[in-house]
């Protein structure tokens, strides 16, 4: 057996004791690694911490430690290295040693990073920030501006805590909280969209903004509300920064009139999350633009489900007496309301106009065309039973 093969044979069975016996000898250094390709060379020596034979390896550049060279740092040395290393002072001092050893070390390699790829690898802590201190630039952007944050956000990993410790660890270096990226987007509003609970509290603890907005005008709360109909995330948020709810996108919406408008399957959340908003402040006459026409959450009221009217009506001092610019109240809106040969919709406009007329509206009020609203539901027989109802409270 050649000695090449007998050093491949000790370090596959992991009797590194007998490779570094081998490598005594000059003539049994190989002068490259690439017959080590099958044997996972870089693992077996990561896992047995034979950091010296990893050393002499470098010294005998077997092991290239300027990262420019590399086409992919995928499947190399350092792609193990972040992946095995545990925290302990042996391999933590490891890198320690390494990086000063390192060139070009900010430079990235198919737009990743050494630190990227760390984090890609889900390095432990003390690697990463042994990685920070040995001169990684944590102010590096990528091609889409987004910052080291941000990768932190848009990864999957299940590991809350590791995520969290990361952030802190970069927010503690120097890490704007508030970066934005080629979208617009912070880091705070990565997390969200990524339901990631645990990393935005750290980040709103080290002072993210709540109300801040990216190029399409959403905040955080509207990622929170809108995208996810998230109740966990609007508390936490609130607990830190008041929802600003006169935010508009750029499309002119509110982030509550489109929460308001795209909820039609009532929901215990859903439910929740109106009584919440509107009890911190949300206003069903603020206006948004909806199809170029400007519209309020009080003008889209009257279509919803009667169980989300109902939380809604409930949760707001809402005056029944109340018109819109064409004199229509809201059982004008309720009672005109298409609904299209739906039976169950049919039912609602019913139960929504018997709620209403409790409530003290107006059974005989006249809108700007001159009309009534059981002049408005007897234009669909489906609404029989409202216009029933509206008779009985006509003069």
């Amino acid at each position: 057996m050649s000695n090449q093969a007998e050093l491949i044979e000790a370090l596959q069975r992991q009797k590194i004791d007998d490779a570094r016996q081998l490598l005594k000898s000059e003539e049994n250094i190989p002068d490259n690694l690439d017959s080590f390709k099958n044997v996972a060379l870089f693992d077996i020596l990561l896992r047995t911490k034979a950091f010296d034979i990893i050393d002499l390896f470098i010294d005998k550049g077997l092991i290239e430690t300027d990262i420019y060279e590399y086409d992919t740092l995928e499947r190399t040395f350092f792609d193990a290295a972040f992946r095995i290393l545990e925290e302990d002072e042996e391999s933590v001092a490891f890198i320690n040693n390494l990086m000063p050893r390192l060139s070009s070390i900010n430079d990235a390699v198919s737009n990743k990073t050494l630190l990227g790829l760390a984090i890609d690898q889900k390095a432990k802590p003390l690697i990463l920030k042994a990685v920070i201190d040995g001169g990684a630039d944590i102010n590096t952007v990528n091609n889409a501006e987004n910052t080291y944050l941000h990768q932190v956000a848009n990864n999957y990993n299940p590991d809350a805590a590791l995520v969290s410790q990361y952030a802190q660890i970069l927010i503690d270096n120097g890490v704007d909280v508030n970066a934005r990226n080629i979208v617009g987007e912070t880091p705070l509003m990565a997390a969200i969209s990524r339901n990631q609970i645990k990393l935005a509290e750290v980040l709103l603890q080290n002072g993210a903004s709540t109300n801040e907005q990216n190029k399409q005008g959403e905040t955080p709360y509207y990622l929170a509300v809108v995208n996810l109909l998230s109740l966990p995330f609007y508390e936490l948020l609130k607990g830190y920064e008041a929802p600003d709810f006169d935010k508009k996108t750029k499309d002119g919406v509110a982030f509550f009139f489109e929460f308001l408008k795209r909820t039609n399957s009532p929901s215990t959340t859903a439910n929740d999350l109106l009584k919440a908003m509107i009890a911190d402040g949300a206003d069903l006459f603020q206006t948004s633009t909806h199809y170029s026409v400007e519209k309020t959450a009080f003008d889209i009221l009257a279509e919803k489900p009667f169980e989300v009217f109902e939380t809604v009506f409930k949760s707001t001092d809402l005056d029944v007496a109340h018109t819109d610019d064409q004199g229509n109240t809201l059982l004008h809106k309720v009672c005109a309301y298409n609904v299209n040969y739906d039976q169950n919709a049919a039912r609602d406009t019913y139960k929504k106009t018997k709620l209403l007329i409790e409530a003290g509206a107006d059974a005989n009020a006249v809108n700007a065309q001159e009309q009534t609203p059981m002049m408005l539901a007897s234009a669909d027989n489906l609404k029989s039973k409202t216009v029933e109802l509206l008779l009985q409270h006509s003069r």
